[in-house]
């Protein structure tokens, strides 16, 4: 099987983030704020490979309770399962989020069709509830106001 050699920023998939990736993502906690820690970056709507065959670290590091949340060092590595899931999803191409519209959350509502404002290109057609399933019921409070796709994990451009 060949490399996969397809560029993604600074990084290439299956190649190492790179210094400034990593920095990126260790300081993005939402749109407009890039005050986080490596010790409290980590969100699985973003995840990355880490660098590492240790199968005793990894095992300590895949926990769903919020107790490792440790952001990716310069070694550890992006892959297609970084922005898409391997199955199901609540958007389109099985994208984490939502990619079709500017924001995630829309004047600090999940965006729906029973939102007010409505969105069309945000809601999907959704109710806003429906939307907060698709992020897995993270409270819209997690995120900035306008929350900018989360691309911004890693790209920084918001």
């Amino acid at each position: 099987m060949g490399q996969l050699v397809r560029d993604v920023g600074d990084a290439r998939l299956g190649g190492g983030l790179g210094t400034d990736v990593s920095a990126n993502y260790n300081a993005y906690k939402k749109s407009g704020d890039l005050t986080g820690t490596s010790a409290n970056s980590f969100t699985s709507l973003v995840p990355f490979i880490e660098n590492t065959g240790d199968i005793t670290t990894l095992k300590a590091h895949a926990k769903n309770n919020d107790t490792y949340l440790n952001g990716p060092s310069s070694s550890d590595r992006v892959a297609c399962l970084s922005c898409h899931r391997a199955h199901a999803s609540g958007f389109p191409e099985m994208l984490r989020f939502n990619m079709e519209g500017e924001f995630m959350v829309y004047n600090s509502l999940w965006p729906g069709t029973d939102s007010t404002p409505t969105v069309p290109q945000f809601a999907r057609g959704r109710l806003s509830a429906e939307t907060q399933a698709a992020y897995y019921d993270r409270p819209v409070t997690q995120f900035a106001s306008y929350q900018r796709v989360l691309c911004n994990k890693c790209h920084a451009k918001d």
